[in-house]
């Protein structure tokens, strides 16, 4: 309802840096009163909206329509998508849901949108049954270690399903092979092509084992263009969605990698001058740090900021075997603060 919205001290806001003043609610919901009348004009609704119509037609429904559901990567579902999801298993709102016909796995350092929700809002609870995996099956120590100390602690919805980084993992993977950072003056691509020739012809891997990745679409593209010239064979993860991708070197975004392995990854663009603000980001304060030795402009920027390094945390755990991270220029504050970190802990992972 609009007064609780309204109401800074009724309506919580999870996963969120940025703050949202009751003025600044007050535009934003004329906004969606506008957008409402010129959908309706049109004809059409958004697919929030047909999420909203979803989950409302499943808790008309005289009986639940499946016995269970089971959710990955639910930390990027939202407090609609979960409501949905325990109507079509519980049946009405008022209902109370079966213990184990819901089962939810979610990692909240590898989250790539904004915002969070408790699950007592959507009417569960798991606090008595659930359980925190401990075993990482796929990296290697070095490379999760790596991944983490770029991605840093910071706690975003301290009162929702986020931990921050993980903790107190175990690895069943004894390759110790270190991830590298490679500062280069040729040009990123050509070492990658480069790595690609060796890993191919002199260490038994085969090319649609490796992805390259990138945070942007546009880069993706640029990259792919770029192998095609060269002699590289490659496909564009955009084309996941219609035929198998044959064969080929994995290019794609960060965002597009998330579910998916390669024993190599190569992530690329990550320079002090593209991530994890770059020229596309207009009015974004590129030169925010957030290791405490400069104070962020807004909530934000820093907000952004976050949410782009776990972009870059899930595309370096995407990697089993091998991890190169390459850059034209230097990275960004936060992989050169993880190599001091490491250096200050007596250990080295190659950077």
């Amino acid at each position: 309802a609009k007064e609780q919205y309204l109401d800074t001290g009724r309506f919580e806001r999870l996963g969120r840096i940025q703050s949202f003043k009751q003025h600044e609610r007050e535009i934003c919901w004329e906004l969606r009163e506008a957008w409402d009348r010129e959908m309706a004009r049109l004809g059409t609704v958004s697919f929030p909206d047909r999420l909203i119509a979803a989950r409302d037609h499943a808790r008309r429904a005289p009986k639940p329509t499946y016995r269970s559901a089971i959710i990955d990567e639910g930390q990027d579902l939202t407090l609609v998508g979960m409501e949905l999801i325990r109507a079509m298993v519980a049946g009405q709102a008022d209902s109370t849901p079966v213990n184990d016909n819901i089962l939810v796995m979610d990692d909240s350092a590898q989250r790539i949108y904004s915002g969070g929700f408790k699950p007592k809002w959507a009417g569960l609870d798991f606090s008595s049954y659930s359980e925190i995996l401990k075993v990482n099956y796929r990296n290697s120590k070095p490379i999760f270690e790596a991944a983490k100390a770029v991605r840093g602690d910071i706690i975003v919805a301290k009162e929702a399903n986020d931990d921050g980084a993980a903790t107190d993992v175990e690895f069943e993977r004894e390759e110790n092979v270190l991830p590298e950072l490679i500062r280069t003056p040729k040009g990123e691509a050509p070492v990658v092509k480069e790595r690609l020739r060796d890993l191919v012809d002199n260490r038994s891997f085969c090319y649609d084992e490796v992805a390259v990745l990138t945070l942007h679409n546009e880069d993706a593209k640029d990259l792919v263009k770029y192998f095609n010239r060269v002699g590289v064979p490659c496909t564009n993860l955009q084309n996941l969605r219609g035929e198998p991708l044959g064969r080929g070197v994995r290019v794609g975004t960060f965002d597009r990698a998330k579910g998916l392995e390669f024993r190599a990854v190569f992530i690329v663009r990550v320079g002090k001058s593209r991530f994890p603000f770059g020229d596309r980001d207009k009015g974004v304060d590129r030169q925010l740090s957030i290791d405490g030795t400069e104070q962020p402009v807004s909530g934000k920027e820093r907000e952004l900021r976050q949410l782009r390094l776990d972009r870059l945390y899930a595309a370096m755990t995407r990697a089993r075997d091998r991890l190169y991270v390459i850059s034209d220029e230097d990275p960004c504050d936060e992989i050169l603060q993880s190599r001091q970190r490491f250096q200050a802990l007596g250990a080295s992972l190659g950077w």
